[in-house]
């Protein structure tokens, strides 16, 4: 299921009107948010499913024709407050979620 989620992800970016850096920017994000989900998986299922809904959610929401900005803000706080618990165990997918936020506030977040 993480996989198919993740995979959403990538097939969504692959997909947007986006400039060519920012999309190989964000792609290069999702990568290491793979990495980093297949190994928190191991040992954090639920914690690792959220984070990747979480992710998915905020694509969704940035990169839809009809942008509600409440719902972009709340699903970046929410993918922001998923990553919070594996900040000490896991500081390279805390990271890698900031990293995200960050670019997704300047797409308009």
């Amino acid at each position: 299921m993480i996989e198919d989620t993740l995979n959403k992800i990538e097939t969504q970016l692959r997909a947007a009107k986006l400039s060519d850096e920012k999309r190989s920017e964000l792609l290069a994000l999702a990568e290491t948010l793979r990495t980093e989900l297949v190994d928190l998986e191991k040992t954090q299922k639920e914690g690792a499913h959220s984070i990747a809904n979480f992710a998915q959610a905020s694509t969704h929401e940035l990169l839809k024709n009809d942008k509600d900005e409440d719902l972009l803000d709340l699903s970046a706080k929410a993918l922001e407050r998923s990553v919070v618990d594996f900040e000490n165990s896991h500081p390279r997918l805390a990271q890698t979620v900031r990293g995200i936020i960050i670019s997704l506030g300047n797409m308009g977040i």
